[in-house]
């Protein structure tokens, strides 16, 4: 695909659209925008804290003292890039209650939710 098509596309996500341009004119562009920004800094988010939580950091997992330690400041890396996108996350969702505005949050319609009470499938 051409970089330049894909400029040329508006940004989606969920049932907001952002004109390719960029210009934001309204109220409304702006919290369109705003609900895509708070959408992704949550994926980034989310995906960070799950591969710091998943790193092996014990001896007992086949690593010596060294890779332990190595290790472990990946993981200090990681949830630190993880806090600044909490506050870019929660920078986005003041910046929509300024404007009047609150972030909705769309859920995944690729994903069942159930709850502790739902039977299992």
């Amino acid at each position: 695909m051409d970089t330049e098509d894909a400029r040329s596309r508006p940004a989606t996500l969920a049932r907001y659209t952002v004109a390719p341009e960029g210009r934001i004119d309204t109220r409304e562009e702006l919290l369109a925008a705003l609900v895509i920004a708070a959408e992704l800094e949550h994926s980034l988010l989310v995906q960070y804290l799950f591969t710091a939580c998943s790193c092996r950091k014990r001896p007992d997992d086949g690593f010596d003292e060294r890779q332990v330690e190595l290790v472990r400041d990946w993981e200090a890396s990681l949830l630190a890039i993880a806090r600044e996108e909490m506050v870019h996350l929660a920078t986005v969702s003041k910046i929509a209650v300024a404007v009047g505005g609150a972030l909705i949050w769309s859920v995944p319609t690729s994903h069942s939710r159930r709850t502790p009470s739902s039977p299992s499938t």
